[in-house]
């Protein structure tokens, strides 16, 4: 059941695109025991589970105007794999789901113990299976006939 049925989940509108001033609501949830997710238009938090996370969906394309995490659902993840893209020294991590290919590079942490990083999401492709890491480190996309494609860099 959601946790926002149960009572332990709230969603509340971001008037201000500052980082530090998301940066002080992260440290209010983790001091009140709340998970906080963060979406470009709003932010979820919950404290229904026994560990305090923090998960930035900035980056996720929502419809426009939404304010609440009600029409949407995560998709679970189907694979992960971490090394380098076609025509890139940089490292990255690329998640897959059935709808989705998200990309992360990581460039470090910041001083509040979060991560800097960037990320892309990109819609995924009808005919991937998977994912696959060659001999040399890149990142590929399994495809359902066997192929394997190198994922470029975004």
């Amino acid at each position: 059941m959601d946790d926002h049925t149960l009572g332990f989940g709230i969603d509340m509108s971001v008037a201000t695109a500052r980082q530090e001033d998301f940066d002080r609501l992260i440290a209010s949830g983790v001091q009140h025991r709340m998970s906080v997710v963060r979406y470009r238009t709003f932010a979820h938090a919950d404290g229904r589970s026994h560990s305090v996370t923090m998960v930035d969906l900035l980056g996720w394309k929502l419809p426009p105007n939404t304010k609440t995490c009600e029409a949407f659902e995560f998709s679970p993840v189907e694979a992960l794999a971490a090394g380098s893209l076609a025509g890139s020294g940089s490292r990255y991590l690329v998640a897959l789901t059935s709808s989705d290919v998200t990309i992360y590079r990581f460039h470090g942490m910041r001083s509040n113990g979060l991560f800097d990083k960037q990320s892309w999401v990109r819609t995924r492709p009808p005919d991937v299976a998977g994912l696959a890491v060659s001999a040399g480190g890149a990142i590929e996309l399994r495809l359902q006939d066997g192929r394997l494609v190198p994922l470029p860099e975004p």
